[in-house]
């Protein structure tokens, strides 16, 4: 994964190899690290998640992680969130500390998600449609309506009450 640098010599050879634009979001490269790399060009490669990642000296970064370096000066705390779900949007107006709790409270919906809204699933034993929220690994059963959009109003209604500026309803 992406380890915080060890010492300010790891951070000044950040510095060194990268340049960060805060309007765009993007790192660029400043010095080679290798000869696959040319100097100007962004910098990072997507993983699996679509999350960008850059290797120096035999290190992996994650580049949220670098850019919050770049404009706090200090290495993230926890978890750097995406606030628009993007985890290629490495704007620093895009990105706040979290927990993974927070996190996992701005996850888009699941992809095996059959209701098509957050929060809600069928229940065959009733016919209904269950709305639920969890907050800090507690599940909450907000009820069980007729529709799948009551189901979801309801889920809405908590996520704004429970999660706050962490709340994503689709």
């Amino acid at each position: 994964m992406g380890a915080a640098p060890r010492d300010a010599a790891a951070v000044a050879r950040l510095h060194e190899f990268l340049r960060y634009d805060p309007e765009t979001g993007c790192l660029f490269w400043r010095k080679k690290p290798s000869k696959r790399v040319v100097v100007g060009a962004p910098a990072g490669f997507p993983t699996a998640t679509g999350h960008l990642r850059i290797e120096i000296a035999g290190h992996r970064y994650w580049t949220h992680h670098i850019a919050w370096l770049f404009v706090h000066g200090v290495w993230p705390s926890d978890i750097v969130d995406h606030i628009n779900g993007r985890p290629d949007d490495n704007r620093i107006a895009n990105l706040r500390i979290a927990d993974s709790s927070k996190n996992m409270q701005n996850s888009r919906i699941y992809c095996t998600n059959t209701s098509g809204f957050k929060g809600v699933s069928f229940c065959k034993q009733t016919g209904k449609w269950r709305a639920a929220i969890t907050k800090n690994t507690r599940r909450v059963h907000l009820g069980r309506y007729p529709s799948p959009e009551l189901a979801h109003a309801a889920y809405v209604r908590a996520a704004g009450r429970m999660l706050g500026e962490f709340a994503r309803v689709a």
